[in-house]
C-alpha cells in the first residue's frame, strides 16, 4: 500500500475509534506530514529488521523500534502529550541500543534493553560514533532530555476526569505539530544514515523489493544519498 492509502485507512481509525480528536479539525498539511514521518520511519525499522545478515539482537531492537512507531501512531489522536513525550523518550532510548549493538555483539538483548540512558551515553561515547557522529549523538541526547523534561512538566499538571475529553479536543498548535515532526524528521534520519554505516550495509544486503520500498519511501533524491551505493 502506498502511503496516501495508509493515511485514509489512519484517518478512518481516527473517525472510528476517537470522533472527539482534534486531529480531524486540524489543518489536513500538517497532520498528514506527521503521519507520513511516523509512518515512514515504522517501515524502515520493518525493512531494516528484515536484513538477513544482522544479529539476532539487532533484529529485536529494530521490531522493538517498529512498535514504538506504531504506538505513537495510535497515541496521537489522543492528544495526550504525556503518552506522546513518553514514547518518543523510549523511542530515542532504543535507537541508542541498536547504535550500540554495532560495538557490543556480545551483549544479549535482555542485557541491552536493562541498560541504562547514563550507561548508554557512557559506552557510545567510547566509539567513534563519538566523532564521526558527535552531533547526532547530542542531538540524541538533547531529545531525551527535552522529552523528560516534558513529561515531567504535564505531569505535575492538576488534572481531572473531565480534563481527558478536554485534552482530546484542545486546538492543536502548528507550531507544536511543526516540533514534533521536526524532532521526529532528524530521529529518521539518523536511523537511515548512522545505521546503515555503522552495520556497514550495502546495497546487496537488501533483496530487490526491499530496496523498492525504501526508494518508495524516501524518493528519488533521498534514495540516491543513501550509503548503500559509495
Amino acid at each position: 500500500m502506498n502511503n496516501q492509502t495508509e493515511y485514509q485507512h489512519y484517518l478512518s481509525f481516527i473517525r472510528d475509534n476517537f470522533p472527539q480528536s482534534a486531529f480531524l479539525k486540524t489543518e489536513e498539511g500538517l497532520v498528514r506530514k506527521l503521519f507520513t514521518c511516523i509512518h515512514n520511519s515504522l517501515i524502515i525499522s520493518e525493512i531494516f529488521s528484515s536484513i538477513r545478515s544482522l544479529d539476532s539482537v539487532c533484529i529485536h531492537l529494530l521490531a522493538d523500534q517498529k512498535l514504538i512507531y506504531l504506538k505513537t501512531l495510535y497515541t496521537l489522536p489522543t492528544n495526550d502529550d504525556f503518552q506522546f513525550y513518553s514514547i518518543m523518550r523510549a523511542n530515542v532510548e532504543n535507537l541508542l541500543r541498536i547504535l550500540l549493538s554495532a560495538f557490543k555483539p556480545e551483549i544479549t538483548y535482555q542485557e541491552i534493553k536493562e541498560t541504562s540512558f547514563s550507561k548508554l551515553n557512557a559506552l557510545l561515547d567510547m566509539t567513534y560514533l563519538n566523532q564521526k557522529y558527535k552531533v547526532e549523538l547530542s542531538d540524541l541526547y538533547s531529545y531525551f532530555g527535552t522529552f523528560s523534561k516534558n513529561i515531567h512538566r504535564i505531569s505535575s499538571e492538576q488534572n481531572t476526569i473531565l480534563f481527558l475529553k478536554e485534552m482530546m479536543n484542545k486546538t492543536l498548535e502548528a507550531k507544536s505539530l511543526e516540533t514534533k515532526i521536526t524532532s521526529l524528521e532528524k530521529i529518521k534520519n539518523i536511523l537511515i544514515y548512522v545505521f546503515l554505516d555503522i552495520y556497514k550495509l550495502k546495497s546487496g544486503s537488501f533483496d530487490t523489493p526491499q530496496l523498492s520500498r525504501l526508494h518508495s519511501i524516501l524518493g528519488e533524491a533521498e534514495y540516491a544519498k543513501l550509503p548503500l551505493f559509495k
